[in-house]
């Protein structure tokens, strides 16, 4: 987590303006849904709908405001601050699943992974996944526990966060059905209940806000030009087949698709809960149908125990070399991502 801090820090610090860092990606939407909030109306250019900050999930940006608000920091601070934060929340709430499942010397090696693979720079600048992962490591230790409210409340906040984080919908379903078809516990299916509440809540806010209810849908397809396919991965492959290494946003894509088939298939063999494998399966699904984005490593990264597994196998010789080549790369990709427009996170 140090080592984030201080890439992070190095990149906010930098001799051009905080904002420019930020500016091309993602971060600065997050911080204009903050500043901002969501328009009544769809932006449009010549009578077609193009890039807004209603693709954007609410609980980020509305923490971002509250920082600013209890601080006085400037919102691109607040931004860095917030998501340090939760990537700290993030890397406690990983290490308390990881103890549950596989000991505690386990936990310090998978969390150890999981804060320095190559994309946890995200979590330290103004984006979204360390919330994410926070909630959704939260919840799926709740479920264990068969803490069943907690779930679900913590489900809905992770709803909150990212799209992506609707898979938590099916983990707490398929919880419940286990519970109450082999126990009758029937208060287990308040979790898949309340573990939509935060989609739906931002679906029911834009309706409320601009009048239409797929005004989500609309952006994420026309604005942002994202739409599910599946042949969306076996385009890349092929496009990297004919053009190898010519282009770092697809190249990084191949090498997630890499990960996921190793790590993959070290999680299957470690038989973990039904819960963990529906939730890596189903994030993972939807970055590889993702038509523009596709397994880049903070996709990968949501699918959290895909990492954390690898550290909990690991024999603890072999710890320190693999940490030491996560924060090489980590260091690369995080200079990469703020400082050039080669690879955007």
């Amino acid at each position: 987590m140090l080592v984030m801090i201080t890439v992070s820090l190095a990149a906010v610090t930098a001799h051009r303006p905080a904002a420019a860092t930020y500016a091309p990606w993602d971060s600065s939407w997050y911080l204009l849904a903050a500043r901002s909030g969501y328009a009544r109306h769809l932006t449009t250019a010549g009578g077609q709908v193009i890039s807004s900050a209603h693709a954007f999930f609410p609980l980020f940006p509305a923490s971002v405001r509250a920082v600013v608000a209890v601080t006085g920091l400037s919102y691109v601070v607040a931004g860095v601050a917030a998501s340090t934060a939760f990537g700290l929340a993030a890397s406690v709430a990983v290490w308390l699943l990881a103890r549950e499942l596989w000991g505690a010397p386990a936990a310090d090696r998978a969390t150890a992974c999981v804060c320095l693979f190559p994309a946890s720079f995200v979590f330290t600048i103004p984006y979204a996944e360390g919330a994410m992962v926070a909630f959704g490591a939260g919840c799926l230790l709740a479920l264990l526990r068969q803490r069943w409210l907690l779930a679900g409340l913590l489900g809905a906040l992770a709803t909150a966060t990212r799209p992506n984080a609707v898979v938590l919908v099916a983990c707490c379903a398929w919880a419940a059905a286990v519970a109450v078809r082999r126990q009758r516990a029937w208060p287990a299916v308040t979790a898949p209940l309340l573990a939509p509440l935060g989609f739906a809540g931002f679906m029911l806010y834009l309706r409320a806000r601009t009048g239409r209810w797929d005004t989500w849908l609309t952006v994420e397809h026309d604005g942002w030009r994202e739409r599910l396919d599946p042949a969306a991965t076996w385009t890349k492959v092929s496009f990297f087949v004919r053009h190898p290494f010519t282009d770092v946003n697809n190249t990084l894509v191949i090498l997630g698709i890499a990960f996921i088939v190793v790590a993959g298939a070290v999680l299957v063999r470690a038989r973990p809960p039904g819960i963990l494998l529906v939730y890596t399966v189903g994030t993972v699904a939807l970055a590889l149908a993702s038509q523009t984005l596709g397994a880049r490593p903070r996709f990968v990264l949501t699918a959290f125990p895909l990492v954390a597994v690898l550290g909990a196998r690991l024999r603890p010789r072999a710890l320190a070399p693999v940490l030491a080549v996560s924060a090489g790369l980590l260091c690369w990709l995080t200079v990469l991502t703020t400082t050039t427009v080669l690879a955007t996170p």
